[in-house]
């Protein structure tokens, strides 16, 4: 039971990275995005 439950902790840390990431991946994006326009 308590393996189980380590086990689900484990894979909600894994998500909760992934989504750390991908909110990473998106305000880079923005950085970009803000980047272009000043160059036009």
């Amino acid at each position: 039971e308590r393996q189980r439950r380590e086990q689900e902790t484990d894979e909600e840390r894994l998500e909760r990275q992934l989504k750390g990431a991908s909110r990473e991946r998106q305000r880079r994006e923005q950085e970009t995005d803000e980047e272009r326009r000043e160059r036009q």
